[in-house]
C-alpha cells in the first residue's frame, strides 16, 4: 500500500521514532510503529481492516463532514488515534494526523 502524509509534521511523527517520542508516550509510539509497519505490508487497506488481528485498533469511519476519514485507535487509555484517508482504489492511504481523540 502506498502511504502519503497530509503534511511534513505528520510524516516526521510517523517516520522518526525519536521525534515521535518527544511528543507522545512510549506506548503510543510503539503502537504507531506497529500500525505503520502493518499498513506498509498490505496491498489494500481493506485487507488490513478485515484482518482479525486489526480488531484491537477499533478501525471505524468518522461521521459528518469528516466521513471520508477513517480512525485507527493507537492507545485506548490515552485516546490516541491515527486519522487516515483511504483513496478510492484502496491501495493508497493519506495519513492526516496522529492526535488525542479530543484534539488535545
Amino acid at each position: 500500500m502506498i502511504i502519503e502524509y497530509r503534511n511534513n509534521e505528520t510524516q516526521r511523527i510517523c517516520e522518526n521514532t525519536a521525534y515521535a517520542r518527544r511528543k507522545f508516550s512510549p506506548s503510543v509510539v510503539t503502537r504507531l510503529g506497529m500500525v505503520m509497519y502493518q499498513l506498509s505490508a498490505y496491498d489494500k487497506f481493506d485487507t488490513f481492516r478485515n484482518n482479525p488481528a486489526s480488531a484491537r485498533y477499533r478501525i471505524h469511519q468518522l461521521k459528518g463532514q469528516e466521513s471520508h476519514l477513517t480512525s485507527i485507535s493507537l492507545d485506548h487509555s490515552a485516546r490516541m488515534t491515527l486519522i487516515v484517508e483511504v483513496k478510492m482504489t484502496e491501495d493508497k492511504v493519506i495519513i492526516w494526523e496522529v492526535s488525542n481523540h479530543y484534539g488535545d
